[in-house]
């Protein structure tokens, strides 16, 4: 019987959530919802569950992942340790081979596994983080634009304001006037 730990059950359980997040990240969605989707991930991913706790679910996650799968990447080099030593020793029949193959499978099912669910967690923040940074530079862009039309604005009524070089402007009358020849 193969024993699984409530370590692998969690991130076999948090795989989907991670998928179903990195799609609705990747879809081609208005920009209000794709910032709708933005801010609910903030918002679940990036809390602290304790005051006293100074790391968030995202990091924990990513924690339990990264273990997960190091610990599965072991298991799986055991595993093939003791089917070579075995197999090296005493040879095998096919009954045990079987035995010994289902073993590997299932670790190296368990480490695949993990390591898909780590990746696509660091995917996930990293797209995020890119999503963000996109939406406060189209902010940013979108202030300098409206900035920028206001002094063009600015311009063409100070340019309408002054007289157009075509037209010659009077000759200003003399500050003193000269009534006798000398």
């Amino acid at each position: 019987m193969v024993q699984i730990s409530y370590f692998k059950l969690l991130v076999v359980s948090i795989f989907r959530p991670a998928g179903i997040l990195l799609g609705l990240l990747l879809a081609p969605l208005p920009r209000e919802v794709t910032k709708l989707v933005l801010s609910v991930c903030d918002a679940i991913l990036f809390v602290r569950p304790h005051p006293y706790i100074p790391i968030s679910l995202f990091w924990m996650i990513i924690t339990i992942c990264g273990a997960t799968f190091v610990t599965d990447v072991q298991e799986l080099q055991r595993v093939r340790g003791l089917y070579r030593l075995e197999k090296a020793e005493k040879g095998m029949h096919f009954k045990d081979r079987d035995r010994w193959i289902i073993k590997i499978l299932g670790a190296e099912r368990g480490a695949w596994i993990s390591g898909c669910c780590l990746i696509m967690w660091v995917v996930v923040h990293r797209y995020r983080k890119a999503l963000k940074v996109n939406f406060t530079q189209q902010g940013e862009n979108q202030s300098l634009h409206l900035q920028l039309s206001e002094e063009r604005q600015k311009y063409s009524r100070l340019k309408a304001a002054l007289p157009k070089a075509s037209e010659t402007p009077a000759k200003p009358p003399p500050l003193v006037e000269v009534t006798e020849k000398l």
